[in-house]
């Protein structure tokens, strides 16, 4: 973890077969999967989950990856806390 001037940063890196540039453009939504294995993998509802979660705390959350490389998921906080609002 790290912070910057209004927000704490947490990465999470892993050493994987990495995402390609579509599948990290749809692993956010719902029932998406980076990956196709041909066998259940779960719900694809993981990452969907976080990012309301993140979003509704009025943080990002996000993936940089580069196929045969791994990948990097972080989630960025504000050090403040937003102001009230109703959760979507």
């Amino acid at each position: 973890m790290r912070t910057n001037a209004d927000s704490a940063i947490i990465e999470v890196i892993d050493q994987g077969m990495g995402i390609s540039e579509q599948g990290q453009q749809r692993i956010f939504e719902p029932f998406e999967s980076a990956v196709d294995t041909g066998k259940p993998a779960g719900l694809g509802l993981g990452l969907y989950i976080a990012r309301q979660l993140v979003e509704a705390h009025g943080g990002n959350i996000g993936v940089r990856s580069t196929p045969g490389a791994g990948s990097v998921f972080y989630v960025s906080l504000p050090l403040q806390t937003p102001p009230a609002g109703p959760i979507i």
